[in-house]
């Protein structure tokens, strides 16, 4: 009987660790003390023994970030990309990878703050050019899963008993669906998560670190998900290379996710503005998922943190370090067409705010108070077709996609109007979005 109640609390503590409590409709990673990971990254490898080195084994970098309201960092060793491009690199046996990682756990544990440990290399298992998309430059053949397995069987154990530390096993190590799903990568790559598993029993895992959001993610999850304890495992994935998170959204219903990397405007030209949100910072903010940033290999001046991320988040009013307003914004995410298509946003059967769409996919936000039992939207014009698309409605953190609705009575489907599951408004009619209601 003891025993039961005891397994019963353990299963409510562990949903409510790793589920998001704000949201019924996206799930994400949190620490130990049950908040979003907010992360910047710290990149170390023998090449930056006098720079990232010092600066990831100085406690006072440790308490700065900290003060700049981030509560996590995520270590990168990046010397398997130097060593397989013969730079000079340690190898991951080297003592001096040890005893970096024994410094930066212990700073994370002294400023109670995360730390992720990170296998950082890009591609390793891609036929790559030394240099990105050079092809005047020497071909590197994939190689194998080895030196991920040793570096693990060395560094599972070491922490495997300390809450502070989260696995990430490698970042980015393939580019494409095809070769997720693919063996040996597959069975190869499912080995070594096994193998940390088993290892460190208790450590959450950060799984796959998605290079980008632009390809089909959803049939590598399906692909996996029987070989993967998801009671401690997460999805890892890059908010690169496409400027709408609908696959993030659904995963995010099922899995916990969070994002293992995002970059700064005009940086590169794979980041983009993510669902409306230059600043990925408020993107994530709104989503309640979990973040870590990235500003350069070697680049130790928290510039970025300092001069974009947090002015731009209270700018915005989105803050997360300090108490938020009790006020909550409907937000609907829509496209209409150059006719300027007018939407009425219905709360309760009233109208309580006409929306005039533009012809390019924008965040709307309605101001309201008050309990959200029935939420439609409303397309009232005449018999012309048109051509509007609805992504998303969000509440208080709460996401429903348009095309997860049983209700549209507004779309042309099998040649009428009025069908289900759709994101396009084209007749008068609605899509009916339910309750908000906690």
């Amino acid at each position: 009987m003891i025993k039961n109640i005891v397994q019963c609390i353990l299963l409510v503590t562990s949903v409510i660790r790793f589920s998001s409590p704000l949201s019924a409709q996206q799930k994400t990673l949190l620490n130990k003390d049950g908040e979003l990971i907010r992360a910047t990254a710290i990149a170390v490898a023998k090449n930056y023994k006098d720079t990232s080195n010092k600066f990831c084994e100085n406690p006072e970098t440790w308490q700065k970030i900290k003060d700049l309201h981030l509560n996590a960092v995520r270590v990168c060793w990046v010397d398997p990309w130097f060593e397989r491009r013969n730079y000079t690199a340690w190898s991951v046996d080297d003592p001096e990878v040890t005893a970096l990682f024994d410094k930066a756990v212990q700073n994370a544990v002294d400023k109670d703050m995360t730390i992720i440990i990170n296998y950082h290399s890009a591609g390793d298992q891609e036929a790559i050019h030394k240099k990105d998309k050079d092809e005047s430059t020497e071909l590197m053949q994939p190689e194998g899963f080895d030196r991920i397995r040793k570096f693990w069987e060395i560094i599972a154990p070491r922490y495997k008993d300390n809450p502070n530390v989260i696995y990430e096993i490698i970042n980015e190590p393939a580019f494409s669906t095809q070769k997720y799903l693919s063996d040996p990568f597959k069975s190869d790559f499912l080995d070594v998560y096994k193998m940390v598993r088993q290892q460190a029993p208790d450590r959450e895992i950060i799984m796959f670190s998605f290079n980008g959001i632009n390809y089909d993610l959803e049939p590598v999850i399906e692909g996996y998900k029987k070989d993967i304890d998801w009671d401690k495992t997460s999805i890892g994935y890059h908010l690169y290379q496409k400027d709408r998170a609908d696959q993030v959204r659904r995963l995010g219903r099922k899995y916990r996710v969070i994002c293992t990397e995002w970059d700064y405007p005009e940086t590169h030209r794979y980041v983009k503005t993510v669902d409306g949100y230059e600043i990925n910072t408020e993107f994530f903010e709104v989503y309640h998922h979990s973040w870590m940033d990235w500003s350069g290999w070697d680049d130790n001046s928290l510039k970025y943190i300092q001069e974009v991320m947090i002015p731009h988040a209270v700018e915005n009013k989105y803050q997360w370090w300090e108490a938020q307003s009790e006020d909550k914004n409907i937000i609907v995410r829509a496209k209409g067409t150059e006719n300027a298509e007018e939407l009425d946003l219905q709360v309760n059967g009233k109208t309580i705010k006409k929306l005039v769409l533009s012809d390019t996919l924008d965040n709307y936000k309605v101001p309201y108070d008050g309990e959200i039992k029935k939420l439609r939207l409303k397309l009232k014009k005449g018999k012309e077709r048109t051509d509007i698309l609805v992504d998303y409605v969000a509440v208080d953190g709460t996401f429903k996609d348009a095309e997860d609705q049983k209700k549209n009575t507004s779309v042309y489907q099998n040649g009428s109007c009025g069908g289900t599951m759709s994101d396009k408004m084209n007749c008068k009619g609605f899509i009916d979005f339910g309750s908000f209601s906690k």
